[in-house]
């Protein structure tokens, strides 16, 4: 579509004088117009009398002197003299006449005209002709005296007539009405001649006045306009500014455009300059605080550990691209695991710096084999000397010994973790002093029981203080709420579950503190190889009676046990008991229970098509009692058939009300 052609603003100045002009000359001529008209007409008027005047005194001079009438038998040399009146004076008749007002008539006694050759005129005003006709006010008024005199405009079959009339007595007092009759057309001829010789000249001067107004226009606005815009197009198009500084010629106010424009163009370009600088500044910012917060990643230990003697889950959000807080676990060797949680004071690069001090100084004083509390003694020393910007850390280490199952741990102002298993409990001991601040504070340790499948949970501030868009913290409780409501069957590890929990609280309000959590979870592995003897069982009954869980869970995982174990044995083989046969069973416990037998038996698989009946069937189907209740007191199931061997595994999750 092409585009539509925008008018300079010399055209549109052109074209607004032109009309200003137009509307002056209108305005103009209408007034000299009628200026004209009323000076013609009035000079017209003037000229009328005059001749009206001569003309009566003539005649009244002449009836007086001669003692004569002045009636239809009057002189020729009277009419001569209105012949000269009429040509003295241009005017197309005067004449004599008398009135009748009883009849509305007049009659004619005497008539001059200007053309004598005119017969029409002539016999329209011949003497002694009668005729009737309407009677003006004014007329009458001169007719009874009145008024001396009167000028009235009358349309006949003359055409349009301006007629002078004024009132004669002869010698004898007899009353004769003199007038003097000039055409219109005659004086509208005139009053266009004069008009045209004034017209021209004003013509004339308008037209110089517009050229002046135009030529002034297109030189102080329309071409400074012209330089400006086209500046102005060269620096949007290009996105450079002239070498040239923009001069603004013509008004005061171009010029202040074009110092605006100058010093805006300046501006631009500096604050472009300005804005480059800053984004590479940003850009290499931005590089060294992902390389930073690369490094800090670096320095924390893999999110997930796990072997047979326990479970370690990890996760540390920042809130910022590097964060404050750390965690950290390292096997200590001879079954020993080291756990640490902490949150430095601060955010950004200081605080990432003081926490890989104090992540250096742990590990390296807890290799030594230090007790928790030495090694915040030691750490907290080390972090106090040349402290000047008075940087501080709260931290949790604890210590997990596999060997005895206890867990010793010591705390420097940090929250209390809680203790998952056969209920929810906080670690209760008084918190030690913060580390950082001040050299040759002591700190205590406690010690307690981790059996396997009980969850050590840390934690760092920044997950009971989050916040929705309410302002309010989830605090305590909520944390406690998320932890009793975990199922390991969820298929999420605790800290993944928290966190979720944590962050449908916030509604994605953004994180003003970085959030980190731990989970160690205690485990046990029991691995045994049993002969096809159903007196074998004891040794599987003694296991599952050592767990650390709730009786009734255990005389259940027992029922469910033995019911597998003497249907192996049972059909296995087909009822023998097979020499250099041995049924595998093994036990293991983390955060749920898992039992598992092997055997070379005959491929069969006890979960296959089970049925739940209300009555007892001597012919119900081959193990199905067992079968029945691996189904309903087991919380899932697995068989699988490989390398020849039978494998059947039974998981059992730790429910809430076990916690």
């Amino acid at each position: 579509m092409k585009a539509k052609r925008q008018k300079s603003i010399a055209e549109k100045a052109a074209w607004q004088v032109i009309v200003v002009l137009l509307i002056a000359m209108i305005i103009t001529y209408t007034i000299a117009f009628f200026v004209v008209f009323k000076m013609v007409f009035s000079v017209n008027n003037t000229i009328s009398l005059t001749a009206l005047d001569l003309y009566t005194d003539y005649l009244t001079e002449y009836s007086n002197n001669n003692h004569v009438s002045i009636d239809k038998n009057i002189s020729d040399k009277i009419i001569q003299y209105g012949d000269y009146i009429c040509s003295k004076y241009e005017t197309d008749y005067i004449y004599l006449y008398t009135i009748d007002e009883k009849s509305s008539s007049i009659t004619y006694v005497a008539t001059s005209v200007l053309d004598e050759k005119n017969e029409e005129n002539i016999q329209n005003h011949m003497i002694d002709r009668h005729v009737e006709c309407e009677l003006y006010p004014d007329e009458l008024a001169v007719w009874h005296g009145e008024k001396k005199s009167a000028t009235i405009t009358v349309d006949n079959n003359l055409g349009h007539e301006i007629t002078t009339i004024a009132l004669i007595r002869d010698c004898n007092g007899n009353k004769i009405m003199a007038g003097v009759e000039t055409s219109y057309d005659y004086i509208s001829g005139k009053m266009i001649k004069m008009f045209s010789l004034f017209a021209l000249p004003i013509t004339l001067v308008l037209i110089c006045i517009g050229l002046s107004i135009y030529y002034f226009m297109r030189k102080r606005i329309s071409l400074p306009a012209k330089e400006i815009s086209r500046k102005m197009q060269e620096y949007i198009t290009d996105g450079k500014q002239s070498k040239s500084k923009l001069v603004g010629k013509g008004t005061a106010e171009f010029s202040m455009i074009a110092d605006a424009f100058n010093s805006m163009s300046d501006d631009i370009k500096n604050y472009v300059e300005s804005i480059k600088r800053l984004s590479e500044e940003k850009a290499n910012r931005n590089a060294e605080f992902n390389i930073a917060a690369e490094i800090q990643r670096g320095f924390l230990s893999a999110p997930e550990f796990e072997n047979e003697a326990c479970s370690i889950k990890a996760m540390m959000v920042p809130a910022k691209e590097i964060g404050g807080d750390l965690y950290d676990y390292i096997p200590l060797g001879n079954g020993r695991y080291l756990v640490v949680v902490a949150d430095v004071s601060g955010k950004g690069v200081s605080a990432a710096l003081f926490m890989s001090m104090a992540l250096t100084l742990i590990r390296q004083f807890a290799k030594m084999g230090l007790a928790p509390n030495e090694i915040m003694e030691k750490t907290n020393n080390a972090l106090s000397e040349n402290n000047s910007r008075m940087l501080f850390v709260t931290a949790f280490i604890g210590i997990y010994d596999c060997n005895d199952n206890s867990f010793t741990y010591s705390n420097a102002g940090h929250n209390l973790p809680y203790k998952i298993g056969g209920g929810l409990k906080a670690l209760d001991n008084s918190h030690g002093v913060l580390m950082g601040l001040f050299a040759n504070e002591a700190f205590s340790s406690e010690r307690i029981t981790l059996n396997p499948g009980e969850t050590i949970f840390l934690y760092t501030d920044g997950v009971t203080e989050t916040l929705n868009k309410e302002k309010n913290f989830w605090g305590v409780d909520g944390l406690e709420e998320a932890l009793r409501s975990y199922k390991p069957s969820c298929g999420a590890s605790l800290v993944e579950y928290v966190y979720d929990k944590a962050t449908e609280f916030s509604e994605n309000v953004c994180r003003h503190d970085d959030m980190t959590m731990l989970s160690l979870t205690a485990k046990s592995n029991v691995d045994l190889e049993l002969d096809f003897d159903i007196h074998e069982f004891e040794k599987i009954k003694s296991e599952i009676l050592k767990l650390a869980v709730p009786h009734p869970m255990k005389l259940n995982l027992c029922l469910v046990a033995e019911e597998i174990f003497i249907n192996i044995c049972s059909y296995a083989f087909d009822g023998k008991s097979p020499e250099n046969e041995k049924i595998g069973f093994s036990l293991a416990v983390s955060d749920h229970v898992e039992i598992r037998f092997t055997d070379n038996g005959q491929k069969f698989n006890p979960f296959d098509k089970i049925e739940v009946t209300d009555y007892c069937d001597e012919d119900f189907q081959v193990g199905g009692l067992g079968r029945f209740l691996s189904s309903s007191l087991t919380d899932d199931r697995k068989y699988q058939y490989s390398d020849g061997k039978n494998i059947v595994t039974l998981f059992k999750y730790f429910e809430e009300e076990n916690i």
